[in-house]
């Protein structure tokens, strides 16, 4: 029993020891204290993750100070609403395909679309906004030779100042209001093409 009790007062001699609040060492006061800088070790608790942390947002896309898009856009096709075939001017006889109703929008190096509707019909209203920049092209008819359709596009480019890209959009509603089957890439036609 005697050495129950020794043993016992030695562990309460030792954990009184040890819970003293004095510091073993101490940092010089000029010296800037790494363990200062550390939470104490009761106030951890059980570890636990902490907030994941915040990464900063991206800034929102800021809309152009453009009026209105420079190239025509990726969006598709408008579904657009069916009207009858008729004959649009400066054309001469009826169209190949089939004709639409939608909206168009007016871009700002002076081409404008969509052209077509989802099912490939002819936007009615786009027709009607290239035919006073390109008559020639928008009349040259069907079957026409290569070179027709390129005295076309020149002389629309020459007496209307149509720009290329409104040239280009010229040429695509010519090729399927008359169901035109050339091989012409007009963008290397403008490119590397001469008119008189």
């Amino acid at each position: 029993m005697k050495a129950a009790v020794i043993g016992l007062l030695a562990s309460l001699v030792l954990a009184a020891g040890c819970s003293t609040n004095h510091p073993v060492a101490q940092a010089a006061p000029s010296e800037p204290s790494f363990a200062a800088s550390l939470p104490h070790p009761s106030a951890l608790g059980s570890p636990s993750p902490g907030p994941s942390p915040s990464i900063p947002a991206s800034p929102s896309p800021t809309p152009s100070p453009l009026a209105s898009p420079v190239a025509v856009p990726d969006s598709p096709p408008p579904v657009g609403s069916p009207v009858a075939a008729q004959i649009l001017p400066p054309a001469t006889v009826l169209p190949a395909v089939p004709l639409c109703v939608a909206p168009i929008e007016r871009y700002q190096d002076g081409n404008a679309g969509p052209l077509f509707c989802r099912s490939g019909a002819i936007v009615v209203a786009a027709w009607a906004y290239f035919a006073p920049a390109d008559p020639h092209v928008l009349s040259v008819g069907r079957g026409p030779s290569l070179t027709a359709v390129e005295s076309a596009i020149c002389a629309d480019g020459a007496i209307n100042h149509a720009s290329w890209p409104m040239e280009q959009s010229g040429y695509q509603l010519a090729a399927a209001y008359y169901g035109w089957n050339l091989v012409f890439d007009i963008g290397q036609f403008q490119q590397h093409g001469t008119c008189p």
